[in-house]
């Protein structure tokens, strides 16, 4: 079982707990809004906190799913500049294909209807 980094500067700190207030923010909004994507932004909310929290992630790991991708995001983290920038950018390229494959079917019903 890996150790979450603990060794975090303070403007670290005070940025993922930033981005933790927004991602718990954009989730909350997107659990109401259908557009955005809630749980998504609520999960990289748990990883962001697992990172600053010991506690929080050797409770988390002992959850099969979550294990799964705290292992992953830690692959992610261990990658180069590079190669972090390359899976981050097939990844956006997958969720525009993915919103225009949803965008088409969205279409198709509604031409249907």
């Amino acid at each position: 079982m890996k150790k979450a980094k603990t060794s975090m500067s303070l403007p670290t700190k005070i940025i993922a707990c930033a981005a933790v207030v927004a991602c718990v923010a954009i989730g909350i909004a997107g659990l109401i809004l259908p557009i955005i994507p809630g749980v998504v932004f609520l999960a990289v909310a748990v990883l962001i906190c697992a990172r600053l929290s010991p506690w929080l992630d050797a409770r988390l790991r002992r959850h099969r799913g979550m294990r799964r991708h705290l292992d992953r995001s830690d692959a992610f983290l261990s990658l180069s500049l590079p190669a972090q920038v390359q899976v981050a950018a097939l990844y956006c390229v997958k969720l525009l294909l993915d919103s225009l494959a949803f965008l088409s079917s969205l279409v198709a019903k509604l031409r249907r209807a």
